[in-house]
């Protein structure tokens, strides 16, 4: 079936609207492996979960899979992904199935021949590198690893020599140690022509049997509000009035989580509720069957009824590794909430 076609769908804006009303499966992030050659503060992965690794060939029956089921949107991420020597072999077989690839990678370990086979790949539409700050002290201190900020300015000098500006977005993630830094990288990725992806302080809470507490490098209410102040958020952010027949977000709806060993879950935050062993199962009997198909607000009461609603963003995952229940509000959430109500 031809989505677009079928649906008069025009942008890709249009695309995933429908996708997350139809109940369609059309975006994936496939993890392809936990272990990372860094130890960054705010990681929530457990790095030390063992399990067999899927085989190149198991990966690729898998992406034929997803794409027989007409998905779009295939994100691959980790760990590291460039630690797997099969990764521009997978990069191509997705592409082959005409797979729309995002990649997240810290751009350590991006070399020129990676760089120019990634050139190569017309299917890749974004590469997402961290960055952590513009100075190497603050940076390294984050990811814990010495000589890791030149490694990724190398990585990002790479891609750019190799790629069209707009496919590479430079991510940066607010933290306790560097949001400071934060007026710094916009003004790096604008002085080179580059996409920029912020990610606010709601940290998530570490994944079961994580070693890492990224709890701790959250923002305090005082240095979120301080954050806010450099932008104009009574004009950026229109609070939402509740709507209890709305999804508060895609899981269940159009997305999939799936783990380096093939299990699936409804995100990457919930990988403690499994779907089923994907290579065995197959990915139409999983998503037919999947638990939860998509959770509307009227699910969350007390987020109905709270005056922060309309200053909130409602995350099911952060509220269960916060509280074990998919439904009780998250107090980091209820936080972040109340210092965007501060501004109105």
């Amino acid at each position: 079936m031809n989505i677009s076609k079928t649906f008069r769908i025009k942008t890709y804006n249009d695309y995933e609207i429908w996708s997350n009303a139809s109940g369609l499966l059309t975006h994936a992030q496939f993890d392809l492996i936990y272990t990372c050659n860094l130890n960054c503060l705010h990681c929530y992965l457990n790095r030390n979960k063992r399990g067999r690794l899927l085989r190149t060939n198991e990966i690729k029956n898998i992406i034929d899979d997803l794409a027989r089921f007409d998905l779009f949107c295939l994100g691959f991420s980790g760990g590291e992904i460039f630690l797997r020597e099969d990764i521009i072999e997978i990069l191509d077989y997705a592409a082959s199935k005409r797979l729309k690839i995002n990649l997240k990678t810290n751009g350590t370990l991006i070399t020129p021949f990676i760089a120019k086979r990634l050139s190569e790949n017309p299917f890749i539409a974004r590469i997402d590198i961290t960055l952590l700050g513009l100075k190497a002290k603050i940076h390294d201190s984050i990811t814990g690893c010495p000589g890791s900020f030149q490694k990724t300015l190398n990585g990002i000098n790479l891609l750019r020599s190799h790629l069209p500006k707009e496919k590479i977005q430079i991510v940066f993630v607010a933290l306790k140690e560097n949001y400071k830094e934060y007026d710094a990288i916009l003004e790096f990725t604008r002085k080179y022509g580059l996409s920029f992806g912020f990610i606010p302080s709601l940290i998530t809470d570490s994944c079961e049997g994580a070693m890492s507490f990224p709890r701790l490098h959250r923002l305090s209410a005082k240095e979120e509000r301080s954050f806010y102040k450099r932008f104009d958020v009574a004009s950026d952010f229109k609070p939402a009035k509740p709507n209890v027949e709305a999804y508060v977000c895609a899981i269940g709806r159009s997305t999939i989580y799936i783990d380096p060993f093939g299990y699936t879950h409804p995100c990457v935050i919930l990988a403690s509720i499994n779907w089923g062993y994907l290579p065995k199962m197959g990915i139409k009997k999983i998503w037919e069957s999947r638990t939860p198909k998509g959770l509307k607000l009227k699910k969350f009461p007390e987020c109905v009824d709270c005056a922060l609603f309309p200053y909130c963003q409602v995350c099911p995952g952060r509220n269960y590794l916060e509280n074990k229940s998919l439904f009780k509000p998250s107090k980091e959430s209820c936080k972040q909430a109340l210092v965007l109500k501060s501004f109105f």
